[in-house]
């Protein structure tokens, strides 16, 4: 069985109240419940009263702490590079601050291999030239 809305739980006994209060004189052994079950009723519509001004006043908070946030991002953001600015974008003293310095790129594996065939191709050039001894004649 699903669980009734607390909006439903209420009309249902400001309902059966209203019926009992009609019919008194048949009821007389139910006005205790009756006066319980409207003491029940008032403190339930007063704590929902409060729950809805403390909900209105969450959301308020919220606001204000996203006002906050977004202020305080912005000053960090600028401090952030102000902190760049003065020591540079590669400075290791850029990690006491918790931002990664440039690093120079890596070479592509493709790259180094470009790199090294163009190397060997020179030293093969300079072995396959005869060596000449010099020569003096006198």
């Amino acid at each position: 069985m699903p669980k009734a809305s607390y909006a439903k739980v209420l009309r249902d006994w400001e309902v059966l109240l209203t019926k009992v209060d009609a019919n008194k004189a048949d009821l007389p052994f139910v006005e205790d419940y009756r006066a319980q079950l409207e003491t029940e009723l008032a403190g339930a519509k007063e704590t929902i009263a409060r729950q809805t001004a403390m909900q209105a006043s969450f959301q308020n908070e919220t606001r204000t702490l996203e006002g906050f946030l977004e202020r305080g991002n912005v000053l960090a953001v600028n401090i952030r590079a102000g902190v760049r600015a003065r020591y540079g974008n590669r400075s290791a003293k850029l990690l006491e601050f918790g931002m990664q310095p440039l690093r120079n790129r890596r070479r592509s594996s493709s790259e180094e291999s470009k790199k090294n065939k163009q190397t060997e191709g020179k030293e093969e050039e300079d072995q396959g030239a005869p060596q000449t001894p010099a020569t003096t004649e006198a």
